[in-house]
């Protein structure tokens, strides 16, 4: 199968799109009334991008799992471009997530510091897919690049928001690393 074929394909599929625009709304409107929580407002959609991301990245390679298996394609080539320009922003989002998961759980300022550097990370990781898109799928380029420019605007807000700064705060008096602690910040 062609490359821009099973891109087209992928691109109106719009069935799971469909079924989560009333999640959207319900998740944009919690979002608003708990923006003067700790999380909320920004901080809580950051969470449902990702989260969301993942899922939709789950149904597509469940409802098109066929270009992931290389007897799919004429040519091993094709097969290793498909893998290069997919593998990377699925494994960038999810680094995110897991980071981003035990930043939820812990509220600590180390674990902040990291989903900071995932989240660079991760916009290094879109690079690859990005010149991939340029070159061979121009149809996933203006969605993979929204992609980029959301991991950068969430590492902004990581790094300068006033509410992350309060409810990740530097130091915990309960939680202050005592480098003789065995267990260490990951307790």
């Amino acid at each position: 199968m062609h490359l821009r074929a099973l891109i087209a394909t992928l691109i109106s599929d719009t069935s799971v799109i469909g079924l989560l625009r009333p999640l959207a709304l319900i998740l944009v409107v919690t979002c608003y009334i708990r923006r003067n929580e700790d999380i909320g407002g920004w901080l809580m959609f950051f969470y449902y991008q990702i989260y969301g991301s993942l899922v939709l990245f789950a149904v597509q390679v469940a409802q098109f799992s066929d270009p992931y298996r290389l007897s799919y394609w004429d040519e091993e080539v094709d097969h290793i471009i498909f893998l290069a320009a997919v593998l990377p922003k699925i494994l960038g989002f999810l680094l995110v997530a897991a980071v981003g998961t035990i930043l939820l759980r812990r509220r600590e300022w180390y674990w902040l510091r990291h989903l900071q550097f995932v989240l660079l990370v991760a916009m290094l990781m879109m690079l690859l897919p990005l010149a991939l898109d340029a070159l061979y799928f121009r149809e996933s380029l203006v969605w993979n690049s929204v992609r980029l420019v959301m991991l950068g605007a969430w590492l902004a807000y990581f790094m300068s928001s006033e509410r992350v700064k309060r409810v990740f705060p530097r130091l915990r008096p309960e939680r202050v690393y005592n480098p003789t602690d065995t267990v260490g910040p990951f307790r």
